[in-house]
């Protein structure tokens, strides 16, 4: 599953199950509704700051966006980990 399908169907179970729009989210989150679609339709790759504030607000972990194939941004959560 690519990080876009997780982010989609992650917001689809918000709001008890019923789902957010993109602008909705857009408007929770402080996201773009233009970067949303990017990100869900794998057209862009969004940056640390955008994973951590997706995770927050689709209420899921980091790692359940990321895969281990994104072996930086991994790399550097497990180190943040160790900080935190």
């Amino acid at each position: 599953m690519t990080l876009g399908e997780k982010l989609r169907a992650a917001r689809k179970q918000l709001n008890n199950g019923e789902g957010l729009s993109i602008k909705s989210f857009s408007e929770i989150s402080g996201i773009d509704e233009n970067t949303l679609s990017r990100f869900e339709n794998n057209r862009r790759q969004p940056k640390l700051e955008h994973v951590i504030k997706l995770a927050y607000h689709l209420e899921v972990s980091i790692y359940h966006l990321i895969s281990c194939r994104d072996k930086e941004l991994y790399k550097y959560l497990t180190m943040l980990e160790r900080i935190i």
